[in-house]
């Protein structure tokens, strides 16, 4: 029994992570220890609560334990299981619970100072590398849900004007956020085969989606801003930046130049422009807004995104996220009578982002349930159950 082996379990809150430990069980009481498995839910109102999922990927082998995939002001609950040298496991330990402290706008690796590393891990962010530990929350200073350009500027502001309101204390109070509302306007446009950019705001950093085989030359004269290119969403992007107050002085100035190699001609459809004190600039092409960028998804959850149109007619569109290959994903569609009408197991089940549509036209009109179930090792890793309605 783990739970009469469990003495010394506890859970330690920090920024961005919970700290398990406890104790070794003691030889009278269990001898042959091969590791453990722990589990966590969560609380989702005063009586209801996930599914108990584990969380851990390789077994435990020390009795401590860090959970970096959690979220402020969520309340966590642990208990784990001791694997044994035959591969049985006990039943489960006692549990305990906690929630991760809040944290310092900007601090988005956790050590509780907002610095160059910061800045860093952000950049680490959007390039997909899944940082870990990443506190979103405190990364994301304009909370606008994604991290891109402007999450860089605003830090580096905090950095170079550190301010007492930019803080995250420990008695629930909310951060003072940047603000998403545009102070004017940046526009792009081409002369020949040179993109520039002009406003009447100086410019700290830029984000451009570009054709992935388009290729260029920085202008010359530019400040010596961190350029970086990546591919996200069959796209090149560019990215220019600056650990430091660097800035493109407002009035029009050349970008780059296109290669003369290059016969790619393209519109700008996308694009981030921040300017000082963490501050955006609306993006113009052609006299029009153009989208903005956002991060490629990464974490270490499970998420399911989308579930569309819904009413259907029977065709739905299904987005959803998974950190790591698991065996399969399921779905599952039941009638209100609690009916199995009809089933797949066969969704891609691989790392990353990905759509999927499925095909219910063959039920009658009414309302139908579906569940959608990520499986690793044989257990439910997340489960989302939508209410459908099918009109003909």
């Amino acid at each position: 029994s783990a739970g009469s082996a469990s003495a010394g379990f506890a859970a330690e809150p920090g920024l961005g992570k919970i700290t398990l430990n406890w104790n070794v069980p003691d030889d009278t009481l269990l001898s042959d220890v091969l590791g453990y498995n722990m589990y966590r839910y969560k609380k989702l109102t005063d009586t209801t609560f996930t599914e108990v999922a584990k969380i851990n990927e390789s077994l435990i082998t020390d009795p401590s334990f860090q959970d970096y995939n959690v979220e402020e002001g969520n309340q966590y609950f642990y208990k784990y299981k001791i694997l044994r040298t035959s591969l049985e496991e006990t039943d489960f330990s006692q549990t305990v619970t906690s929630q991760p402290l809040t944290s310092k706008l900007g601090d988005s690796n956790g050590d509780d100072t907002v610095n160059v590393m910061d800045l860093v891990q952000n950049v680490d962010y959007i390039l997909g590398n899944n940082p870990q530990p990443f506190i979103f929350n405190a990364g994301d200073v304009n909370d606008d849900d994604t991290i891109n350009v402007l999450d860089i500027v605003g830090i580096v502001d905090i950095i170079l004007n550190p301010s007492a309101d930019k803080v995250v204390s420990n008695t629930n109070r909310t951060p003072n956020y940047y603000s998403t509302e545009p102070v004017g306007d940046a526009t792009f446009f081409w002369e020949g085969d040179d993109l520039y950019v002009e406003s009447e705001h100086d410019i700290t950093g830029i984000q451009l989606a570009l054709d992935k085989d388009f290729t260029y030359q920085p202008a010359q004269g530019l400040p010596k801003f961190e350029w970086l290119t990546y591919l996200q969403d069959d796209e090149k992007v560019l990215m220019l930046y600056s650990f430091a107050d660097l800035r493109i002085s407002k009035g029009k100035t050349k970008l780059l130049t296109k290669n003369s190699d290059s016969n790619k001609e393209f519109d700008i459809e996308k694009a981030v422009v921040g300017t000082t004190n963490g501050r955006q600039l609306n993006p113009l092409y052609e006299e029009r807004s153009v989208l903005g960028i956002n991060s490629p998804e990464q974490g270490n959850q499970t998420k399911i995104f989308t579930i569309g149109p819904n009413p259907t007619s029977g065709l739905l569109n299904i987005f959803y996220y998974l950190p790591e290959q698991m065996d399969k994903v399921r779905m599952t569609a039941f009638d209100v009578q609690g009916k199995l009408v009809w089933h797949n197991d066969g969704f891609k089940n691989t790392a990353g982002q990905s759509s999927t549509q499925v095909n219910l036209t063959g039920l009658q009109t009414g309302v139908y349930f579906l569940s959608i179930d990520v499986i690793r090792a044989g257990q439910i890793q997340k489960r989302e159950v939508k209410r459908i309605l099918i009109q003909k």
